[in-house]
């Protein structure tokens, strides 16, 4: 007699994750409206709204301008900070890979933990485990999570949706079809929303109507791959596994403009130094860049965020410099001035082999590399700079570029001979 094994997936979901991690670093208080966006005017729209200002009719999309008439003086208004966000993310994903075995990581406040076959590990009972993952993730984090624990992945992300917010939501094995017939297809989030609009306009509005068309129907109108993969999402059958998330090594720098500026030189000199502070300390590591993420912060708290990849993974500078010269002028076409610039470099992951040509090329300009690593070992990263991020050394400095530097290596020109002409009596005179 053979037991079958038990699938248990915890999924957890932030709650208002971006306001959340504002009020971890004191910027927004608590039982208070807090509205999170990309801009501060114009057609700017909501972000993430907490539970303040949703018990009041705002949601996360919402027109930025009605959200100040809906909720008044008494809401804080914040521009949105990806970078904090990101790193907050990280910061739980390292947590609960010290805490589970296996860890997804779907979004950046979106998780799947895979307790299979660790009931014993979890005490017996995997709903009052993950009742006490979530008091230890908000006492050790400081960010409140919602648990949905189940027998698939789909099923636990409904039950997170219903727990939402600060719950948890449990879905016994066998009680997976009973506990999603009343809920709205638009909570299927694994469900394609093609396919959700195809169903509603069948006069499909919960996944129990959906499941009343029948498994021969939905494989006729959809087609049989299709069809069998909704049919066993809508019966909570459909078992899809949990990858582990493996997060590459990444390289950050960042320069903030004082005061903020919008004038080309500076912007260009601000992302030179950047790319050349990320090549030296990938060097320094003995790491190569095999993806660049930029990101542009305005006064006004507007992003811009550009990617890319070089054609072979490199450290040197001037490689990487060539990748980011067309984002300048991307940051110069809002007319606002520049707060802050961040790059971050992600290394390289399964390489199979070497590119032996490639090899050669870095080496040839690696050994100039070196020289100049040496240098700034010893007398700092400002010490050896190229000439377009010389602007940011004056300002780091505090110093600017000596009058006769500014012509030097330019061709003097001769002084001016006076001019002779001859008067009317035929002398010659000097003008």
């Amino acid at each position: 007699m053979t037991l079958s094994r038990v699938n248990w997936i915890v999924h957890l979901d932030g709650d208002a994750f971006a306001v959340a991690v504002e009020r971890r670093r004191g910027r927004a208080p608590l039982n208070t409206p807090v509205i999170v966006s990309h801009g501060t005017e114009g057609h700017a729209a909501v972000s993430c709204a907490s539970y303040e200002a949703r018990a009041r009719g705002v949601t996360n999309g919402a027109s930025l301008s009605w959200a100040r008439w809906r909720l008044g003086e008494e809401a804080v208004f914040l521009p949105c900070d990806l970078l904090a966000y990101e790193a907050a993310s990280r910061e739980v994903f390292e947590w609960l890979c010290r805490a589970v075995p296996l860890v997804e990581m779907a979004g950046m406040d979106d998780f799947y933990l895979d307790l299979t076959g660790c009931e014993r590990w979890c005490g017996g009972n995997v709903a009052l485990w993950a009742t006490k993952l979530l008091q230890r993730l908000q006492k050790e984090v400081g960010l409140p999570f919602s648990a949905g624990v189940a027998t698939s992945k789909s099923v636990a992300n409904v039950a997170t949706r219903v727990a939402k917010p600060g719950g948890l939501a449990f879905v016994p094995p066998g009680a997976e079809s009973d506990f999603l017939r009343p809920m709205e297809l638009e909570l299927m989030s694994h469900v394609d929303p093609a396919l959700v609009r195809q169903l509603k306009e069948f006069g499909c509005r919960c996944v129990g109507e959906a499941l009343d068309l029948g498994h021969e129907r939905l494989c006729l109108l959809f087609g049989t791959p299709k069809g069998e993969r909704l049919w066993g999402l809508l019966q909570g059958t459909w078992q899809e596994p949990v990858r582990p998330t493996h997060l590459a090594t990444r390289v950050e720098a960042e320069y903030v403009f004082e005061p903020e500026t919008c004038a080309p030189a500076f912007v260009a000199a601000g992302l030179r130094w950047v790319v050349e502070n990320v090549a030296w300390k990938l060097r320094q590591s003995g790491l190569r860049c095999a993806l660049m993420i930029f990101t542009g912060i305005y006064c006004d708290g507007a992003i811009v965020r550009r990617c890319g990849r070089p054609t072979y993974p490199t450290a040197q500078s001037h490689e990487l410099a060539e990748i980011a010269r067309p984002w300048v002028g991307v940051l110069l076409r809002r007319r606002v001035r520049l707060r802050r610039l961040h790059l971050e470099a992600r290394t390289e992951s399964g390489v199979e082999m070497d590119d032996f040509f490639e090899e050669q090329r870095l080496a040839r300009t690696g050994r100039l590399y070196k020289a100049l690593d040496h240098v700034r070992a010893r007398y700092g990263m400002a010490s050896l700079v190229s000439a377009t991020a010389l602007p940011v050394v004056q300002r780091l400095r505090g110093w600017s570029i000596p009058p006769e530097s500014r012509t030097a290596g330019k061709r003097k020109r001769a002084p001016e001979r006076p001019i002779e002409r001859r008067s009317t009596d035929g002398k010659r005179r000097r003008q």
